[in-house]
């Protein structure tokens, strides 16, 4: 191609992967994200949280039909765009966290798609944990309908108490084994008030 004296060529510049991914999020179809999380846990304890992502074909109460709402769990229900992979997070410094399912599934038709988590505090007190559906695009990834539960965590007085014997293992055992010994000492001189004089030996001489 020859261009006109004075002419420059002019380059067209090139997308950035904010503005691709922009345009891609336009195109995605809208969806609900539907969680299930406890209220309230005993220190020690394992609870289940279950998170469901549907798109346009998924109704609401079918997101909700199935998530677990005995024990104290609560459940909403967050708007979220929907992608045809999508990965689901469960994060916090105050719970051990095992994931019960892959962290990037395909969500797509009319079947929601669901992840499970068991969690179990490390601590008492009000405990904190973040869910987050993270859209996949292009190879890249935007995190939506993020999600922070408080849980109120109370101490386990069984569990408490099997704590303490084992942090304090050799004390315990010393202290019952002394208890132990005071108490047959105390039974034996109660005994020994109690037992009737003896009589005196007959022919003895009398002081």
């Amino acid at each position: 191609m020859s261009l006109r004296p004075g002419a420059t060529c002019r380059r067209t510049a090139r997308p950035s992967d904010e503005d691709l991914l922009a345009v891609s999020l336009s195109e995605l179809q809208k969806g609900n994200l539907a969680y299930s999380t406890p209220e309230k846990m005993k220190s020690g304890q394992t609870e289940r949280v279950v998170a469901k992502i549907g798109g346009e074909k998924v109704a609401v109460h079918v997101l909700q039909s199935d998530l677990p709402k005995e024990n104290g769990k609560v459940s909403a229900v967050a708007e979220t765009p929907v992608s045809p992979r999508m990965k689901m997070t469960l994060k916090s410094a105050d719970f051990d966290i095992t994931p019960l399912s892959s962290e990037e599934q395909i969500v797509a038709g009319e079947t929601p798609t669901t992840w499970e988590w068991d969690i179990v505090p490390k601590h008492s007190g009000k405990l904190r944990l973040h869910l987050a559906a993270i859209v996949e695009i292009k190879q890249l990834s935007r995190d939506f309908a993020t999600i922070d539960r408080e849980i109120a965590v109370r101490v386990d007085p069984v569990e408490a108490a099997e704590k303490f014997i084992q942090t304090n293992c050799q004390w315990v055992i010393a202290t019952l084994t002394a208890a132990a010994g005071a108490g047959w000492k105390l039974m034996k001189d109660r005994k020994r008030n109690l037992e009737p004089p003896s009589p005196p030996i007959a022919g003895a001489a009398s002081l």
